[in-house]
């Protein structure tokens, strides 16, 4: 965020005041922020860790922290149940689209 401030030609005043009001409002804190992703439709739109952990990565979440959040809010056999149901609802396209897609959204 600080980078993206000073690009956009604040003065060095204006960032710091901006950076702590965020921080005070909770905007900048990483954890909070992968829980709250997480948490949201697009962290439970059924896809596997490895894109989640991408997903978080992608928003500046360090990657130990987007595996160690992933850990802590996800049910391995609630997402072994989501695998078996996915699969079974793509059994009905064709077989090598079956196995691209389930790859895919099991990454």
């Amino acid at each position: 965020m600080e980078e993206r401030l000073r690009s956009e030609e604040f003065n060095p005043d204006q960032v710091l005041d901006a950076l702590e009001y965020l921080r005070s409002c909770g905007y900048l804190d990483d954890r909070q922020y992968a829980v709250q992703y997480l948490e949201s439709p697009k962290g439970r739109s059924g896809h596997g860790r490895a894109w989640l952990e991408k997903k978080l990565r992608d928003h500046g979440v360090p990657a130990s922290l987007a595996r160690e959040t992933i850990d802590q809010t996800r049910d391995r056999n609630k997402e072994l149940e989501d695998a078996i149901e996915a699969g079974r609802r793509m059994r009905r396209l064709k077989p090598s689209l079956t196995t691209e897609r389930l790859a895919a959204r099991l990454a």
